[in-house]
């Protein structure tokens, strides 16, 4: 059995999955493409939580409504802290 990532690990893959897009800062995803993305390639559900959490909290992503919606947390965009840490 192996350990959980950290969330630190669980947000560095996150920014691992902008990077496989080619994303710069300012650049979003949806967030249902990031789970998928991070449940295929990096860990739980939980684990993806605790690493959206903790980009969040350190200014590498932010949470960005879609205009046609308006629903939190269906996007989220690459920050320029984001960008430089990829």
């Amino acid at each position: 059995m192996t350990a959980s990532p950290t969330p630190e690990q669980s947000a560095r893959a996150i920014l691992d999955i902008f990077k496989a897009r080619n994303c710069y800062a300012g650049d979003p995803l949806k967030i249902d493409y990031i789970k998928t993305q991070f449940l295929e390639n990096h860990g739980s559900a939980a684990d993806c939580a605790a690493g959206l959490m903790y980009a969040e909290d350190n200014g590498w992503l932010e949470v960005t409504p879609t205009q046609r919606d308006m629903q939190p947390r269906d996007v989220l965009t690459l920050t320029a802290l984001g960008f430089a840490q990829i």
